[in-house]
């Protein structure tokens, strides 16, 4: 037997064995080496030498065993520490992955980090008066599992009516992802729902989701019943879910409920197309702020400035609306750092803020004159 400790073995293999500090015990200075610069072969070779150390198969440099051998298993025991080390690992690195995909795009408390820059980007853009609370519900649709709402939380005691937004989601990006934008909203006032729909261009998603509170509000044993306001209702898509916005207000029957749109980085009309997400803003017949970043994503692929102006140049002739462009942000970070003048365009839109419409209207609108943050802004129809 080798005159290493099969105990200080597993101690060292346990809690250093990334580094190789076993290996080295061990007298196996090259693949202690090795392990030191690749973490343990990535993990899995410190599992496989934890599990050869547990099973009492276990060898030195000169191949003597370390602690007392299992003879019943013998070989096998070097095969079932490898299958199962193996296993083990593909196990951890799935869990891993998915925790990954399952952090959110948009991060806790952002609306206290974003750079707002003129007095009513940054009131709008910091949390609102209202304590919020949310509920999920498990949707019957085929598309998507869940929808989830926020909500102001004296909904529950008040008769007060409030607004509905919708939020059509982008490309993978379901309602977890960006929680803290619902919130947000939620505290300035709206009702807000979202789903778990990831593909949502075709709009069918968030025609679904006006649907299902609509039907919560006529439901005599919801919360939300008769607590909504169905005559301002708005919808909000970042990316993909700026398509399915944008379907969603002119392809269903429930389309002439939404009472103001806005979108974040809309994929240009033939980017849209080669994607067979097609869209056609001709038909839009409400209020509309459409924006895009300058970043390279969005500027020179996504929504560039060309694609953003033809949109807003294609709306019916009389249509509210306005365009802009979110300076020095990358397109998976329009939604979090424009929330400010979204916010704004809502309480505007939908609850006749005065304040908020001074973002908008005037002589000198407030995202006009906001040139640290904003460019290319133009403003149609609003006075």
């Amino acid at each position: 037997m080798s005159k290493r400790s099969k105990s200080i073995d597993l101690l060292l293999c346990l809690f250093l064995g990334v580094f190789g500090i076993h290996r080295f015990y061990e007298g196996k200075i090259v693949t202690g080496i090795l392990y030191l610069f690749t973490v343990g072969f990535l993990g899995l070779g410190v599992l496989i030498d934890l599990l050869q150390i547990i099973f009492g198969c276990r060898t030195d440099k000169n191949k003597l065993p370390i602690g007392k051998p299992n003879k019943k298993l013998g070989t096998i025991a070097i095969v079932l520490s490898v299958l199962i080390a193996t296993l083990l690992w593909l196990l951890f690195g799935f869990l891993i992955f998915k925790q990954i995909l399952n952090q959110p795009m948009i991060e806790k408390e952002y609306y206290n980090k974003v750079d707002a820059a003129y007095p009513i980007e940054k009131k709008y853009t910091r949390l609102g008066e209202f304590k919020t609370s949310d509920i999920e519900f498990k949707s019957d649709e085929k598309l998507f599992d869940k929808f989830k709402v926020w909500y102001p939380s004296l909904l529950e005691q008040s008769s007060e009516k409030h607004p509905i937004v919708v939020i059509a989601n982008g490309t993978g990006v379901p309602f977890s992802k960006f929680s803290e934008v619902f919130k947000h909203l939620a505290s300035w006032g709206f009702v807000v729902i979202g789903n778990d729909d990831d593909s949502s261009w075709s709009g069918q998603s968030s025609s679904d989701a006006l649907k299902f509170i609509l039907g919560l509000n006529s439901d005599t044993d919801s919360i939300f019943y008769d607590r909504l306001d169905t005559n301002n209702i708005g919808i909000s898509g970042h990316s993909q879910g700026g398509v399915g916005a944008i379907n969603a207000v002119t392809r269903f029957s429930n389309s002439d409920m939404f009472t103001s749109i806005y979108t974040a980085s809309t994929p240009g009309l033939e980017l849209a197309k080669s994607l067979k997400w097609d869209y056609d803003v001709t038909q839009i017949k409400i209020p509309y702020f459409m924006l895009a970043s300058t970043g390279e994503s969005d500027a020179e692929l996504i929504s560039p400035y060309k694609s953003l102006y033809e949109n807003y140049s294609d709306l019916s002739k009389g249509i509210p609306a306005v365009m802009a462009r979110r300076k020095n942000v990358e397109h998976g970070h329009t939604l979090s750092h424009a929330d400010g003048y979204m916010t704004a365009w809502f309480r505007y839109t939908l609850m006749n803020d005065n304040e908020a419409s001074k973002v908008f209207r005037g002589n000198a609108p407030e995202i006009m004159k906001n040139t640290t943050n904003w460019e290319k802004v133009r403003v149609k129809n609003l006075d």
